[in-house]
């Protein structure tokens, strides 16, 4: 898959899956944790994110639109470069997205804000987006 500076989810000891951070580059091939194979690629920068269209597509108005007006049915990878924040922004959305629990902090939030609104991800698409 893709090599994205992101930490992995690990199963808890309660069975959930949590978010473990981590500083460093890793190849990232259980995140997100699915039986599926990852179906999308979104580049953002330097970053690849192998994932999921559904998860995607449910509470983002732009990727949403970007697939259906593709010429490409098969389509397997967007470049999202403009991407307010960069990866890291992205990532904390895509986890969203997955309904991965992330810390919205005095630090973040701003760049999540930006981002959720460059991906158009309003309650227009999901309830509590």
């Amino acid at each position: 898959m893709g090599v994205v500076t992101v930490g992995e989810l690990k199963p808890s000891i309660s069975g959930k899956r949590s978010f473990r951070p981590s500083s460093s580059t890793r190849h990232v091939t259980e995140w997100p944790i699915s039986d599926v194979s990852s179906d999308l690629t979104i580049e953002v920068g330097a970053a690849s994110f192998a994932l999921h269209k559904f998860p995607l597509v449910s509470r983002s108005g732009r990727i949403r639109k970007f697939l259906l007006e593709s010429k490409d049915p098969k389509i397997s990878r967007i470049n999202l470069s403009a991407v307010p924040g960069g990866s890291e922004a992205f990532e904390l959305a895509a986890k969203f997205c997955y309904g991965v629990n992330t810390e919205i902090t005095l630090s973040n939030v701003a760049v999540l804000r930006c981002a959720a609104h460059f991906l158009e991800m309003t309650e227009e698409f999901a309830e509590k987006n």
